[in-house]
């Protein structure tokens, strides 16, 4: 037997989601995004169940002095207005939300002196040979040019920081976290130095 059409009086219920996104980058950038974007489309909906509040002094809610019969009528409407204006002055202020923890304050990078035009190539020379595109990449050029043309052994944040100011590039945001992130155990392309 076929199923019934649905009633007029019946509601059903339904959601629909469409969602478009445009996003630029690089391919590690992007690869991100699309992480984030997973994550919080994949979270179920936080729903906050209704709380009633009560009347300060008592223990009755809202609900037991409107359901009271053993009051007349005006009374309880009374009541039921003093509680509702009792509420609205005591309701609290919604839980701050959480704040995002900020990296440990680093001191600011300086610089070195150290000169990167007296030798050959020089960096600059060196830095248009290799076409570096992205952080990790200027830092892999700097960290190697100063290790195999100036010998020096450990290179620093101070150093990067420098190689930067010569070249006229922008500092990442966090100028240590390609120097973590090169030196992480899951890339080794620098080891860490003493």
């Amino acid at each position: 037997m076929g199923k019934q059409p649905p009633k007029a009086d019946q509601n059903g219920k339904m959601k629909v989601r469409i969602i478009e996104f445009e996003l630029e980058g690089s391919d590690m950038s992007l690869q991100e995004s699309l992480k984030s974007i997973t994550a919080a489309l994949s979270r179920p909906p936080v729903v906050a169940a209704p709380r009633l509040q009560q009347r300060v002094g008592t223990t009755r809610s809202v609900a037991e002095v409107v359901m009271d019969d053993s009051s007349e009528p005006s009374d309880d409407l009374d009541q039921v207005e003093e509680v509702e204006q009792e509420e609205e002055s005591t309701v609290s202020a919604p839980a701050a939300p959480k704040k995002q923890r900020k990296p440990p304050k680093m001191a600011a990078p300086s610089l070195v002196d150290i000169r990167f035009d007296d030798e050959t190539p020089t960096f600059a020379e060196f830095v248009e040979q290799k076409e570096p595109k992205n952080d990790m990449q200027k830092y892999l050029c700097a960290a190697f040019w100063l290790k195999t043309y100036k010998t020096v052994n450990d290179v620093s944040i101070d150093h990067m920081y420098t190689a930067y100011k010569v070249m006229g590039w922008a500092l990442p945001t966090n100028p240590v976290q390609p120097m973590r992130e090169l030196a992480a155990t899951r890339d080794k392309r620098f080891s860490k130095g003493a």
